[in-house]
Protein backbone atom coordinates (compact mmCIF):
# COMPACT_ATOMS: atom_id res chain seq x y z
CA UNK A 1 0.00 0.00 0.00
CA UNK A 2 2.98 2.34 -0.50
CA UNK A 3 0.94 3.91 -3.32
CA UNK A 4 -1.20 5.81 -0.81
CA UNK A 5 1.53 7.40 1.30
CA UNK A 6 1.10 11.15 0.93
CA UNK A 7 -1.66 10.80 -1.68
CA UNK A 8 -4.62 13.16 -1.42
CA UNK A 9 -7.73 11.00 -1.32
CA UNK A 10 -11.32 12.23 -1.36
CA UNK A 11 -13.99 9.91 0.04
CA UNK A 12 -17.39 11.24 -1.02
CA UNK A 13 -19.81 9.63 1.39
CA UNK A 14 -17.26 9.11 4.11
CA UNK A 15 -19.91 9.05 6.83
CA UNK A 16 -21.52 5.89 5.48
CA UNK A 17 -20.75 2.24 6.14
CA UNK A 18 -18.35 1.80 3.22
CA UNK A 19 -16.90 5.30 3.45
CA UNK A 20 -16.10 5.28 7.14
CA UNK A 21 -14.34 1.92 6.93
CA UNK A 22 -12.42 3.02 3.84
CA UNK A 23 -11.38 6.32 5.46
CA UNK A 24 -9.95 4.52 8.49
CA UNK A 25 -7.88 2.21 6.32
CA UNK A 26 -6.63 5.06 4.14
CA UNK A 27 -5.31 6.87 7.22
CA UNK A 28 -3.47 3.69 8.25
CA UNK A 29 -1.70 3.46 4.91
CA UNK A 30 -0.57 7.08 5.02
CA UNK A 31 -3.03 8.90 2.77
CA UNK A 32 -4.17 12.48 3.32
CA UNK A 33 -7.92 11.89 3.59
CA UNK A 34 -10.85 14.25 3.15
CA UNK A 35 -14.24 12.65 3.74
CA UNK A 36 -17.66 14.16 3.15
CA UNK A 37 -21.03 13.49 4.68
CA UNK A 38 -24.41 15.18 4.77
CA UNK A 39 -24.15 15.82 8.51
CA UNK A 40 -22.46 18.91 9.92
CA UNK A 41 -20.92 17.08 12.87
CA UNK A 42 -20.48 13.56 11.54
CA UNK A 43 -18.13 11.34 13.50
CA UNK A 44 -15.02 10.79 11.42
CA UNK A 45 -12.00 8.61 12.14
CA UNK A 46 -8.93 10.30 13.63
CA UNK A 47 -6.77 11.87 10.97
CA UNK A 48 -9.62 12.47 8.52
CA UNK A 49 -10.66 15.96 7.44
CA UNK A 50 -14.47 16.13 7.46
CA UNK A 51 -16.44 18.33 5.05
CA UNK A 52 -20.22 18.62 4.93
CA UNK A 53 -21.46 18.07 1.37
CA UNK A 54 -24.82 17.40 -0.27
CA UNK A 55 -24.76 15.45 -3.53
CA UNK A 56 -27.57 17.63 -4.86
CA UNK A 57 -25.27 20.69 -4.67
CA UNK A 58 -23.39 20.15 -7.91
CA UNK A 59 -21.10 23.18 -7.80
CA UNK A 60 -19.79 22.58 -4.28
CA UNK A 61 -18.00 19.37 -5.27
CA UNK A 62 -15.64 21.17 -7.63
CA UNK A 63 -13.19 22.52 -5.03
CA UNK A 64 -13.25 19.14 -3.28
CA UNK A 65 -12.08 17.18 -6.31
CA UNK A 66 -9.65 19.86 -7.50
CA UNK A 67 -6.80 18.70 -5.27
CA UNK A 68 -7.56 14.97 -5.14
CA UNK A 69 -5.36 12.23 -6.56
CA UNK A 70 -8.03 9.58 -5.94
CA UNK A 71 -11.80 10.06 -5.64
CA UNK A 72 -14.00 7.35 -4.14
CA UNK A 73 -17.58 8.23 -5.13
CA UNK A 74 -19.26 6.30 -2.32
CA UNK A 75 -22.08 8.73 -1.56
CA UNK A 76 -25.69 7.89 -2.30
CA UNK A 77 -29.10 6.88 -1.05
CA UNK A 78 -29.32 3.20 -0.10
CA UNK A 79 -32.23 0.81 -0.09
CA UNK A 80 -34.11 -0.85 -2.94
CA UNK A 81 -37.51 -0.54 -1.26
CA UNK A 82 -36.87 3.09 -0.35
CA UNK A 83 -35.98 3.87 -3.96
CA UNK A 84 -39.29 2.49 -5.21
CA UNK A 85 -41.15 4.62 -2.67
CA UNK A 86 -39.04 7.75 -3.32
CA UNK A 87 -37.79 7.50 -6.93
CA UNK A 88 -37.17 11.21 -7.51
CA UNK A 89 -34.97 11.52 -4.45
CA UNK A 90 -32.99 8.47 -5.53
CA UNK A 91 -32.48 9.95 -8.99
CA UNK A 92 -31.34 13.32 -7.62
CA UNK A 93 -28.58 11.75 -5.52
CA UNK A 94 -27.65 8.46 -7.18
CA UNK A 95 -28.11 9.67 -10.75
CA UNK A 96 -27.53 13.41 -11.02
CA UNK A 97 -25.05 13.31 -8.13
CA UNK A 98 -22.72 10.95 -9.96
CA UNK A 99 -22.89 13.06 -13.09
CA UNK A 100 -22.00 16.17 -11.08
CA UNK A 101 -18.92 14.45 -9.64
CA UNK A 102 -17.74 13.22 -13.03
CA UNK A 103 -18.20 16.68 -14.55
CA UNK A 104 -16.27 18.22 -11.68
CA UNK A 105 -13.41 15.75 -12.13
CA UNK A 106 -13.39 16.33 -15.89
CA UNK A 107 -13.09 20.07 -15.46
CA UNK A 108 -11.03 20.37 -12.29
CA UNK A 109 -8.88 17.23 -11.93
CA UNK A 110 -8.91 15.04 -15.08
CA UNK A 111 -5.86 13.03 -13.94
CA UNK A 112 -7.56 11.75 -10.76
CA UNK A 113 -8.56 8.11 -10.39
CA UNK A 114 -12.30 7.69 -9.69
CA UNK A 115 -13.82 4.54 -8.16
CA UNK A 116 -17.58 3.97 -8.17
CA UNK A 117 -19.28 1.28 -6.05
CA UNK A 118 -22.13 -0.29 -8.00
CA UNK A 119 -24.27 -3.16 -6.75
CA UNK A 120 -25.04 -6.77 -7.57
CA UNK A 121 -28.66 -5.52 -7.84
CA UNK A 122 -27.74 -4.05 -11.22
CA UNK A 123 -27.92 -7.58 -12.62
CA UNK A 124 -31.50 -8.22 -11.49
CA UNK A 125 -32.54 -11.87 -11.74
CA UNK A 126 -29.71 -13.91 -13.17
CA UNK A 127 -29.75 -16.93 -15.45
CA UNK A 128 -26.55 -18.63 -14.31
CA UNK A 129 -24.25 -18.89 -11.30
CA UNK A 130 -21.68 -17.68 -10.56
CA UNK A 131 -22.39 -14.36 -12.25
CA UNK A 132 -19.62 -12.90 -14.40
CA UNK A 133 -19.36 -9.22 -15.30
CA UNK A 134 -20.54 -10.02 -18.84
CA UNK A 135 -23.98 -11.17 -17.63
CA UNK A 136 -26.82 -8.93 -18.93
CA UNK A 137 -28.16 -6.32 -16.53
CA UNK A 138 -31.92 -6.25 -15.93
CA UNK A 139 -32.41 -4.18 -12.74
CA UNK A 140 -35.70 -4.66 -10.90
CA UNK A 141 -35.88 -1.54 -8.73
CA UNK A 142 -35.13 2.18 -9.00
CA UNK A 143 -31.97 2.00 -6.88
CA UNK A 144 -30.59 -0.72 -9.15
CA UNK A 145 -31.51 1.25 -12.27
CA UNK A 146 -29.58 4.26 -10.99
CA UNK A 147 -26.60 2.10 -10.03
CA UNK A 148 -26.58 0.66 -13.55
CA UNK A 149 -26.85 4.19 -14.97
CA UNK A 150 -23.99 5.31 -12.73
CA UNK A 151 -21.86 2.55 -14.20
CA UNK A 152 -22.62 3.79 -17.70
CA UNK A 153 -21.83 7.37 -16.75
CA UNK A 154 -18.42 6.36 -15.44
CA UNK A 155 -17.67 4.22 -18.50
CA UNK A 156 -18.74 6.99 -20.88
CA UNK A 157 -16.55 9.54 -19.12
CA UNK A 158 -13.65 7.13 -19.44
CA UNK A 159 -14.27 6.44 -23.12
CA UNK A 160 -15.20 9.96 -24.24
CA UNK A 161 -13.19 12.17 -21.88
CA UNK A 162 -10.38 9.83 -20.84
CA UNK A 163 -11.18 9.88 -17.12
CA UNK A 164 -9.61 7.10 -15.09
CA UNK A 165 -12.77 5.44 -13.79
CA UNK A 166 -13.30 1.99 -12.28
CA UNK A 167 -16.61 0.33 -11.32
CA UNK A 168 -16.90 -2.27 -8.55
CA UNK A 169 -20.15 -4.25 -8.36
CA UNK A 170 -20.44 -5.19 -4.68
CA UNK A 171 -22.57 -8.08 -3.47
CA UNK A 172 -23.85 -7.98 0.17
CA UNK A 173 -21.21 -6.27 2.34
CA UNK A 174 -21.29 -6.48 6.14
CA UNK A 175 -19.13 -5.61 9.11
CA UNK A 176 -18.70 -2.99 11.85
CA UNK A 177 -19.81 0.57 11.22
CA UNK A 178 -23.43 0.47 10.07
CA UNK A 179 -25.67 2.34 12.56
CA UNK A 180 -28.25 0.20 14.32
CA UNK A 181 -31.14 2.38 13.14
CA UNK A 182 -30.47 1.72 9.43
CA UNK A 183 -32.37 -1.49 8.83
CA UNK A 184 -33.91 -1.11 5.37
CA UNK A 185 -30.62 -2.04 3.69
CA UNK A 186 -27.45 -3.90 4.58
CA UNK A 187 -29.36 -7.09 5.33
CA UNK A 188 -26.60 -8.88 7.27
CA UNK A 189 -25.76 -5.90 9.47
CA UNK A 190 -29.45 -5.28 10.08
CA UNK A 191 -29.88 -8.87 11.26
CA UNK A 192 -26.82 -8.56 13.51
CA UNK A 193 -28.31 -5.51 15.21
CA UNK A 194 -31.62 -7.31 15.70
CA UNK A 195 -29.89 -10.33 17.19
CA UNK A 196 -27.86 -8.22 19.60
CA UNK A 197 -31.08 -6.51 20.70
CA UNK A 198 -32.65 -9.93 21.35
CA UNK A 199 -35.16 -9.41 18.56
CA UNK A 200 -36.47 -11.70 15.83
CA UNK A 201 -34.57 -12.00 12.57
CA UNK A 202 -37.42 -12.09 10.08
CA UNK A 203 -36.86 -14.19 6.96
CA UNK A 204 -39.37 -13.91 4.13
CA UNK A 205 -40.55 -17.22 2.70
CA UNK A 206 -38.28 -20.20 3.28
CA UNK A 207 -35.10 -18.10 3.07
CA UNK A 208 -33.35 -20.55 0.75
CA UNK A 209 -32.34 -17.82 -1.73
CA UNK A 210 -28.56 -17.74 -2.06
CA UNK A 211 -26.67 -14.64 -1.04
CA UNK A 212 -23.01 -13.79 -1.57
CA UNK A 213 -22.03 -11.97 1.64
CA UNK A 214 -18.62 -10.29 1.80
CA UNK A 215 -16.84 -8.88 4.83
CA UNK A 216 -16.01 -5.18 4.79
CA UNK A 217 -12.23 -5.66 5.05
CA UNK A 218 -12.29 -7.63 1.81
CA UNK A 219 -14.31 -4.88 0.14
CA UNK A 220 -11.86 -2.22 1.31
CA UNK A 221 -8.95 -4.31 0.03
CA UNK A 222 -10.68 -4.32 -3.37
CA UNK A 223 -11.19 -0.54 -3.31
CA UNK A 224 -7.57 0.15 -2.47
CA UNK A 225 -6.16 -2.31 -4.99
CA UNK A 226 -8.42 -1.18 -7.83
CA UNK A 227 -7.62 2.52 -7.27
CA UNK A 228 -3.85 2.05 -7.14
CA UNK A 229 -3.26 0.92 -10.73
CA UNK A 230 -3.90 2.06 -14.28
CA UNK A 231 -4.68 -1.55 -15.19
CA UNK A 232 -8.24 -1.15 -13.87
CA UNK A 233 -9.03 2.07 -15.77
CA UNK A 234 -12.34 1.78 -17.62
CA UNK A 235 -13.10 -1.67 -16.21
CA UNK A 236 -15.98 -3.21 -14.24
CA UNK A 237 -15.38 -5.84 -11.55
CA UNK A 238 -17.46 -7.95 -9.20
CA UNK A 239 -16.55 -7.78 -5.52
CA UNK A 240 -17.93 -10.56 -3.33
CA UNK A 241 -16.98 -13.71 -1.49
CA UNK A 242 -17.67 -15.93 -4.48
CA UNK A 243 -19.65 -18.24 -2.19
CA UNK A 244 -23.43 -18.60 -2.05
CA UNK A 245 -25.12 -19.18 1.32
CA UNK A 246 -28.90 -19.48 1.86
CA UNK A 247 -30.09 -16.35 3.65
CA UNK A 248 -31.77 -18.40 6.36
CA UNK A 249 -28.43 -20.06 7.12
CA UNK A 250 -26.80 -16.64 7.42
CA UNK A 251 -29.51 -15.70 9.93
CA UNK A 252 -28.96 -18.85 12.00
CA UNK A 253 -25.20 -18.23 11.98
CA UNK A 254 -25.78 -14.71 13.32
CA UNK A 255 -27.93 -16.02 16.18
CA UNK A 256 -25.31 -18.66 16.99
CA UNK A 257 -22.36 -16.24 16.99
CA UNK A 258 -24.26 -13.48 18.80
CA UNK A 259 -25.75 -15.86 21.36
CA UNK A 260 -29.03 -13.93 21.13
CA UNK A 261 -31.99 -13.38 18.88
CA UNK A 262 -34.13 -15.90 17.02
CA UNK A 263 -35.06 -16.66 13.44
CA UNK A 264 -38.69 -16.27 12.37
CA UNK A 265 -40.31 -16.76 8.98
CA UNK A 266 -42.96 -14.50 7.47
CA UNK A 267 -44.81 -14.25 4.14
CA UNK A 268 -43.26 -12.03 1.49
CA UNK A 269 -44.56 -8.44 1.51
CA UNK A 270 -45.93 -7.68 -1.94
CA UNK A 271 -43.45 -4.95 -2.89
CA UNK A 272 -40.42 -6.82 -1.55
CA UNK A 273 -41.40 -9.95 -3.48
CA UNK A 274 -41.75 -7.98 -6.71
CA UNK A 275 -38.17 -6.72 -6.56
CA UNK A 276 -36.57 -9.87 -5.12
CA UNK A 277 -33.73 -11.02 -7.37
CA UNK A 278 -33.44 -14.65 -6.27
CA UNK A 279 -30.14 -16.52 -6.01
CA UNK A 280 -26.90 -14.61 -6.50
CA UNK A 281 -23.25 -15.64 -6.34
CA UNK A 282 -20.54 -13.47 -7.90
CA UNK A 283 -17.69 -14.68 -10.09
CA UNK A 284 -14.78 -12.68 -8.65
CA UNK A 285 -11.98 -14.07 -10.78
CA UNK A 286 -11.64 -10.98 -13.01
CA UNK A 287 -10.57 -8.66 -10.19
CA UNK A 288 -8.30 -11.32 -8.78
CA UNK A 289 -6.45 -11.57 -12.08
CA UNK A 290 -6.20 -7.79 -12.44
CA UNK A 291 -4.87 -6.87 -8.99
CA UNK A 292 -4.12 -10.13 -7.17
CA UNK A 293 -7.12 -9.67 -4.89
CA UNK A 294 -9.19 -12.38 -3.24
CA UNK A 295 -11.68 -12.48 -0.34
CA UNK A 296 -10.08 -13.72 2.87
CA UNK A 297 -12.64 -13.50 5.69
CA UNK A 298 -15.12 -16.35 6.11
CA UNK A 299 -18.63 -15.91 7.48
CA UNK A 300 -18.05 -16.99 11.10
CA UNK A 301 -14.93 -14.84 11.46
CA UNK A 302 -16.64 -11.90 9.79
CA UNK A 303 -19.69 -12.17 12.03
CA UNK A 304 -17.51 -12.37 15.14
CA UNK A 305 -15.67 -9.21 14.09
CA UNK A 306 -18.93 -7.46 13.28
CA UNK A 307 -20.45 -8.32 16.65
CA UNK A 308 -17.39 -7.21 18.59
CA UNK A 309 -17.03 -4.08 16.47
CA UNK A 310 -13.47 -4.95 15.51
CA UNK A 311 -11.72 -5.24 12.19
CA UNK A 312 -8.60 -6.87 10.92
CA UNK A 313 -6.53 -3.64 10.88
CA UNK A 314 -4.91 -4.86 7.69
CA UNK A 315 -2.87 -2.43 5.66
Amino acid sequence: MNFYKGRRVLVLGGGGFLGSNLSRRLVRVGASVTATSTRESAATPPGVCHVRWEATDADSVRPLVAEADVVFALFGRSGALRSVREPAGDLAVNGAGQLAVLEAVRQERPTAKVVFPSSRLSYGRVSELPVAETHPMEPLDIYAVHKAAGERYHQIYHRVHGLRTTVLRITNPYGPGQPADRREYGVVNAMVHRALAGEALTIYGDGRQLRDVVYIDDVIDAFLAAAATEATDGEVYNVGSGVGIPLVEVAHAIVRVAGRGRVEHAPWPVLAERIETGDFVADVTKLGKAVDWRPRIGLDEGLARTITGSDGARA
